[in-house]
């Protein structure tokens, strides 16, 4: 961050130091040492007197940028504080942490004013121009509008990945926000309602910010690159635009979810609307179908509903006991279901007599709320919960926990994704610092497997359990990792361009089924004495997405182009029928192609 009069530049660094540089020199004239962990904001103040800071230490600090001293530590908060942001006459200082917590401080003498307690932890916040409001985005797609005065909250809801960068304008009519499946999107801060939403960026977006006279967003990705967007003259208006794709296990029913909440259930076959369910599913809302697809399973204002996807009918709706419900799993005969939260435990549902059973977490701290998720091992021995940085397994019947807590080393962080493999033998669990496989008979750790880290989507087992694929995001791109359970080796990578919520293996287990087409097994490598690197777009059979998502592409070649509206929207490949989200409604572009007819070779 600049100072007021952009002759200094403010930097947090990941060994605890604040450094400020000078911008016509470019040397470090200050370092501002204390903190005992890594920086991972630093702000001056308007008037660049002062230097605000926040750690992973779980403190945030006030400096005197000319001499270097800090003249006060800001301590409260029980997890690393990941953003500050100090108002502009400088008497107070807010700060966000995965505790779940956004906390308003006093300048003058360090006591904290005013606390908002998050759903989950938060990764960004602001405070307004002028003083009278504060913003922030959380790990759950949420933002969340605060007017201090009153304390009154106001959720923001249409992201659907976790928020790294939030601000207002300058005379705080709008809000700006950036997401990890890089969207940016306008706010009013009257209504809370979304008004303009930005695509572009092929990876995650992590900056955002106004121009002086609020006509201009600029917003930075780890693509590389810097966007320029105008408020109000270009964008998509955002009154239902398709954000969302949930396919079902047989592949014969696509769910698709709108900004109006909307569920609506397609016939992938004849490309045709069957049902529209208007249940109220928020975007950040988990939404699961059984084993064998002919049940879905919602929630929506603390109640769980099931639904018929053949009729389109509500099967049975009961009220959840343990707060807001941030995953769901089916079992896999289909006769219990499993929900997580965050807060307050795991609770089971017997479906047919609607009895549950609750359990509260053993030993999970409430805090960073990132990538929940529930699972029933296949065999229906063990069930799982994982979020922050740890997994709990349950006994299944459902008697007793069987008090087993899986950390990960240090470096682990948050929880993602995990998996089963097919006969319940082997569990792999991804953290943003890493992937694990354990083995379900011991729990004891087999190995940590080499390369997969950062934002992981989905795992996948082969079904001799040999090998193991995730789709990843990291800063280089997104990519699939296939790794040897065993060994930990990765044997090969895809570059995907951008990453895939969907990884799957056909009825014959030879094609690697993903959002942007299917990769042959012969394409495949298998050898554990070696990685093999390849794009997408060099191995994908038949007809896929290019990584730019500009074309569809037939083994390889291009064929149709995309326009700007089905771009960077949900998307997914069915052998010779490509589905594309749009951008501007909440219709779905079904093309269905003849390969008989097709003008090119297939790859031999």
């Amino acid at each position: 961050m600049f100072s007021h009069d952009e002759r200094l530049v403010v930097a947090a660094c990941d060994d605890g130091i604040i450094r400020l540089w000078d911008v016509d020199t470019e040397e470090c004239v200050q370092e501002l040492r204390g903190h005992s962990g890594k920086v991972s904001s630093a702000v001056f103040s308007s008037d660049s007197k002062l230097v605000v800071s926040a750690s992973f230490d779980k403190t945030a600090r006030i400096w005197d940028s000319l001499t270097g001293k800090c003249t006060m530590e800001l301590r409260g908060h029980d997890h690393e504080v990941s953003s500050v942001s100090i108002s502009r006459d400088s008497t107070r200082v807010l700060t966000s942490s995965y505790d779940s917590s956004v906390r308003i401080w006093r300048t003058v003498d360090g006591k904290r004013i005013g606390k908002l307690e998050t759903d989950c932890g938060s990764n960004v916040c602001a405070i307004s121009n002028d003083g009278s409001m504060a913003v922030a985005g959380l790990g759950s797609g949420c933002v969340e509008l605060w007017c201090l005065k009153s304390s009154k909250l106001m959720n923001l809801r249409g992201h659907i990945d976790q928020v790294w960068g939030v601000t207002f304008s300058p005379d705080d009519s709008l809000i700006a926000t950036c997401e990890e499946s890089a969207i940016v999107k306008i706010w009013s801060t009257e209504t809370g309602e979304p008004i303009q939403v930005f695509y572009g960026h092929q990876s995650a977006a992590h900056g955002v910010d106004f121009s002086p006279d609020s006509s201009m967003v600029a917003s930075a990705s780890w693509d590389g690159t810097v966007c320029l967007w105008s408020v109000g003259d270009y964008g998509v208006q955002v009154d239902d635009s398709t954000t969302n794709f949930y396919i079902a296990p047989n592949s014969k029913y696509l769910i698709s979810q709108s900004y109006r909440d909307d569920m609506v259930v397609w016939d992938i076959a004849t490309q045709k609307r069957i049902h529209t369910i208007e249940n109220g599913c928020c975007l950040s809302d988990p939404i699961v179908f059984s084993s064998d697809s002919t049940r879905v399973a919602t929630q929506s204002g603390g109640s769980i509903q099931i639904w018929d996807i053949n009729k389109g009918e509500l099967i049975s709706e009961f009220s959840s006991n343990i707060g807001r419900v941030t995953s769901l799993a089916f079992s896999k005969d289909g006769q219990y279901l499993v929900c997580g939260s965050e807060t307050l435990g795991v609770e089971f549902w017997h479906l047919g007599k609607e009895e549950s059973v609750r359990l509260r977490l053993q030993s999970l701290p409430r805090g960073f709320g990132l990538g929940e998720k529930v699972l029933v091992s296949p065999d229906m021995k063990y069930v799982v919960f994982g979020h922050n940085n740890a997994l709990e397994i349950w006994s299944f019947p459902l008697q007793s926990p069987i008090q087993k807590i899986l950390k990960p080393f240090p470096s682990g962080g948050p929880f993602q994704t995990a998996q089963f493999s097919p006969d319940g033998r082997l569990l792999a669990v991804a953290f943003i610092g890493g992937a694990y496989i354990y083995d379900t008979t011991s729990w004891g750790r087999v190995t940590q497997l080499d390369g997969v880290r950062g934002t992981v989507e989905a795992a996948l087992f082969w079904p001799d359990s040999t090998m193991v694929a995730f789709s990843q995001y990291r800063r280089e791109g997104a990519h699939i990792r296939i790794c040897c359970p065993a060994s930990g080796h990765c044997v090969q990578t895809i570059s995907t361009g951008q990453i895939s919520n969907r990884l799957s293996l056909d009825a014959t287990a030879q094609f690697l089924l993903t959002d942007i087409g299917s990769i042959p097994g012969r394409c495949l490598n298998f050898a554990t004495d070696k990685t093999v690197n390849v794009n997408s777009e060099d191995v994908v059979s038949g007809y896929s997405i290019s990584r730019d998502s500009c074309w569809i592409l037939w083994n390889g070649e291009r064929l149709v182009w995309v326009p700007m509206e089905f771009r960077n929207s949900p998307r997914a490949v069915f052998d010779d029928i490509v589905v594309l989200g749009s951008c501007f409604s909440d219709r779905l572009g079904f093309i269905q192609f003849d390969a008989n007819k097709m003008p090119m070779r297939a790859k031999p």
